[in-house]
Order: C-alpha cells, then sequence, then structure tokens
C-alpha cells in the first residue's frame, strides 16, 4: 500500500544527530529528544502482526465475523451497511483482521483500547454519507494496512478520516482520501502516524487539542507519509490560547501540491516542533502561522528540501523565538528563502542552508524583518535572487551575520548601514 521506511537514510540522519549531540550544537534543541524518538519510529513496523483473535470476510453476498477457531460470532448483507457487522468483530478486542474487499461505513467505527486493525493489499472502508469520522482509535490501538474513503474532498462537511482520540496509538502503511475535513487527526498525546498515504483532501494531517478534553498534545511523530493534493495545508497543528502542541517530529515526510507545507493555526503556545528531513513540492510556504497572539518557540527546521514554493518560512502573524534553520535546500521559489518577516525572529540561528534561484520582485534569499534580534545567520549558500542575497530591515539590530557566500543577487547584503549594531564579516558576496 505505502512503501517501507527508508531505514538507510534514516540512519544517515540519525548519524547527523549523534555527532550535533556530541558538539552540544545549539542549546535550543533537545537532540537527545529527537535521537530517541526518531529510533522510535525504527521500531515502529516491528509491532508483531501474528494471529488474529477475529476475521472479518465477504461470502458472496455475506459479510461474515469469524473468531480464530472459525466460530461465527456475526453476519449481514455485504456491501449495503457494513458497519454494524465490522463493529462486533472490533468489539471482540485483540487483533481484528479486514481481507480485501471494500466495506460501506455509515457510522463512526469504535476501535476500543488495546485492539490492533489490519487489512490486507485492498481493504478499503467507504462512507458515501456523512459520518462525523470514519473510525476512531482508543488507547494502545494499531491500525494498519486499511484504505479510508470519505465522501468526497470538496463535500463542505466536517468529516473526518482517521480520528486518535486515546494515547500509544498507531496509524500506519494506511492509504486515506475523498475527506472533505482531516483524513488523520491527532487529538491526544504519545501517538504515531507513520508511512501512510494521504491524497485528494481538504486538509492534511492534524494535531489538535481541540477535540477532546485536553489542554496539551505532546510527543507525537508524523514519519515517512506523503502527503499531496490538498485543498488546504498538508499538515496543521492547532490550539487556542492558554493550549499547548509541543515536541513534535515530523520526518521524511513528502509534503506535495498542498498551500502550506505545515501550518500553526490559531493563537495557542506551540513549542519544539521538530522538522527534519521532509521533501515539500510545489507547496506555497514551508511552515506559516494563522494567528496574532501565538508563542511560537524551538521550532526546527533542518535537512529538509523545498521545490517550486513561495517561502521555506514565513513569519506571518507571531514573532519565532529559539528557531533552527539548518542544512536545508531551497530552489526555485517565487517570493524568498527564508522569511522572518512580516513578524520577527529571536535568538535564531540560520546555517548552512542552500537558497538557489528565487524570482519574482521580492526575491530575496534571506529576510529578516522589523525588529529581529540577537540571530545568528552563518554560512549560508544564496545564488541567483532576483533581489538581495540579505535583506536587514532598519530595525534590524544585534544580529551576527558571518561567513555566508552569495552569488548573483541583485545585492548581495541589502541593509548594512540601517542599524550598526548588526555584525557583518567575512561574507563573499558577488552582485549581479
Amino acid at each position: 500500500m505505502v512503501g517501507k521506511i527508508n531505514l538507510s537514510s534514516l540512519s544517515f540522519i540519525l548519524a547527523i544527530i549523534a555527532v550535533l549531540i556530541s558538539y552540544n550544537v545549539y542549546s535550543q534543541i533537545n537532540w537527545n529528544y529527537i535521537q530517541h524518538e526518531m529510533e522510535n519510529v525504527q521500531t515502529m513496523s516491528q509491532i508483531p502482526l501474528g494471529h488474529y483473535s477475529t476475521i472479518v470476510y465477504k461470502n458472496g453476498t455475506k459479510i461474515i465475523v469469524e473468531d480464530w477457531r472459525g466460530k461465527r460470532i456475526a453476519e449481514g448483507t455485504a456491501g449495503v451497511d457494513d458497519t454494524i457487522v465490522i463493529q462486533q468483530a472490533i468489539n471482540q478486542g485483540g487483533k481484528v483482521f479486514i481481507k480485501s474487499g471494500s466495506y460501506v461505513i455509515t457510522k463512526p467505527i469504535i476501535v476500543g483500547d488495546n485492539t490492533i486493525v489490519e487489512g490486507e493489499k485492498e481493504t478499503e472502508l467507504y462512507t458515501p454519507v456523512f459520518t462525523t469520522t470514519i473510525i476512531n482509535l482508543g488507547n494502545n490501538c494499531v491500525l494498519r494496512n486499511i484504505k479510508v474513503n470519505g465522501h468526497g474532498k470538496d463535500a463542505g462537511t466536517d468529516q473526518l478520516g482517521i480520528t486518535i482520540s486515546g494515547q500509544y496509538s498507531v496509524v500506519e502503511n494506511c492509504e486515506v482520501s475523498e475527506t472533505p475535513n482531516d483524513p488523520i487527526i491527532i487529538a491526544n498525546s504519545n501517538n504515531r502516524v507513520i508511512n501512510n498515504y494521504v491524497h485528494d483532501v481538504d486538509e492534511g494531517i492534524e494535531v489538535t487539542t481541540l477535540r477532546g478534553d485536553v489542554t496539551e498534545v505532546n510527543n507525537v511523530i508524523i514519519a515517512y507519509n506523503t502527503v499531496e493534493n490538498s485543498n488546504g495545508e498538508c499538515s496543521e497543528l492547532r490550539a487556542v490560547p492558554g493550549e499547548t502542541i509541543g515536541d513534535i517530529l515530523y520526518l521524511g515526510n513528502t509534503f506535495r501540491n498542498c498551500v502550506a507545507g505545515i501550518l500553526l493555526y490559531s493563537a495557542g503556545t506551540f513549542e519544539n516542533i521538530n522538522i527534519i528531513g521532509n521533501t515539500f513540492e510545489n507547496v506555497k510556504v514551508g511552515l506559516s502561522d494563522t494567528h496574532p497572539g501565538a508563542t511560537i518557540r524551538g521550532i526546527s527546521m533542518i535537512s529538509n528540501v523545498q521545490e517550486n514554493g513561495a517561502t521555506f518560512i514565513r513569519a506571518l502573524n507571531t514573532d519565532y523565538y529559539g528557531c533552527v534553520i539548518q542544512g536545508n535546500r531551497i530552489y526555485n521559489n517565487t517570493d524568498s528563502g527564508i522569511n522572518f518577516g512580516p513578524k520577527s525572529a529571536y535568538n535564531c540561528v540560520i546555517k548552512g542552508n542552500i537558497i538557489d534561484t528565487i524570482i519574482g520582485e521580492h526575491g530575496d534569499g534571506i529576510r529578516l524583518y522589523y525588529n529581529s534580534t540577537n540571530n545568528i545567520v552563518e554560512g549560508n549558500v544564496i545564488r541567483n535572487c532576483n533581489r538581495n542575497g540579505i535583506r536587514l530591515y532598519k530595525n534590524v539590530g544585534a544580529n551576527i551575520i558571518t561567513n555566508n557566500i552569495i552569488k548573483n543577487c541583485k545585492t548581495a547584503i541589502f541593509g548594512v548601514l540601517e542599524n550598526t549594531s548588526n555584525i557583518i564579516q567575512n561574507n563573499l558576496g558577488y552582485n549581479k
């Protein structure tokens, strides 16, 4: 259904992390936490398949549920409404195996605690009507190898695909499409969404505090998924004032054909969001925010690739604190490479990025707006910008701009004389 996790590339990233730990690179990042979580991804696919305790299958016009001994538990007429029979199977707990086939769902399927639901290559749960969610997972659940198909991404309803309401649950190797709201929503802490294919949806994978009675969602891994052809964002973190989303790891995902890659939505607190080794293709903005008043700190964007977007990161409505933007490759953007504006960046590190071919009338490689202060911009390679390699606005001060290579831009560094508190040295610049 979905390709396997590329453990060789993951091992390479882990090796980089180990070196960064040994050199104590940038105290803003909890490298030990990231390494631990990335190692968890390697073991996730080892959750045992084993023998089933209950099986669901079709036989002619019948849908049948049997236990592992072949004892019939339930049956119904296949293809009309399979919800009740499948729910009866899942209520048995243990491991439920659903054989290949398309099953019609008209009400939410509730997966109780400590239950594994696994399908085959062509196992599909399809809903032709509105349901609040198609399948809902409790605590310690696994959903694997299932296709979930909503009733149309443009239907204009609030239908969700897969909802994780509990903790310590895993969604892996699933395919989700045609949901008019979020295809996968993570509404609690300590959950994993790994190696899934999400496509042709209205919105992307969401982590939220708004779907239950929690005020914090922490320790979530979103890894090696492909999300493409969303009407909005590929992924979203959503927290209202007084609520927090933190310690989130985005690892090795491909985000394609979306307005935003990762959107920080509403005015809550977003902290320690680690975005490592992802690919953004035809995504207008890699990372941005939506609401004034949000608290954003500890964003790490490391070793990602963006092609054919507008900008990689944009501080649109809220200031960013203690961010690390390092080792990214940014190509063929229409507005800017890294854009801390129109709001400001404080105590951030922008290091070792390659930014190449920024077109459009506002084509800056790196942009620091307004009151951006105490940032380090070091060792970046910036080429072929329509306007400025690095743009410093007049109130930007006490920043260190050093050892950057800027080639074939209209101006290498604009704003050098605007604020003399910046340290600008050892940069190599070639103007157009």
